[in-house]
């Protein structure tokens, strides 16, 4: 592993998130994430292997009680993936229908 990399969290085979500079690694390859996209895999990472309920991650994302719609967790999270296979990364984000996300 590159030596930038000492700290990274692996995602999936060849696939790394780097807690320093808040970046996806794939084959060498960086993607910076937006300040929403660092806090869901952020968070998602926090409790890798189990699924974050959506109104917990929400409450992560934005800091509120005020609601937020649904829609902007899954705009969220769709824009993330959406990133990742425009440069070639596979998605670790993996999605339990009607409850959450998480990363196996």
């Amino acid at each position: 592993m590159n030596q930038n990399l000492e700290n990274a969290i692996v995602l999936q085979d060849g696939l790394f998130y780097d807690p320093d500079l808040e970046e996806i690694v794939f084959n060498e390859k960086k993607l910076p994430l937006t300040f929403s996209q660092q806090k869901v895999v952020r968070t998602l990472l926090d409790q890798k292997g189990a699924v974050v309920n959506r109104k917990a991650l929400m409450q992560e994302l934005w800091q509120t009680d005020t609601y937020i719609s649904e829609g902007s967790l899954t705009t969220c999270v769709s824009r993330l993936r959406s990133r990742l296979k425009n440069v070639g990364m596979p998605d670790p984000i993996r999605t339990k229908k009607g409850i959450g996300y998480y990363i196996p």
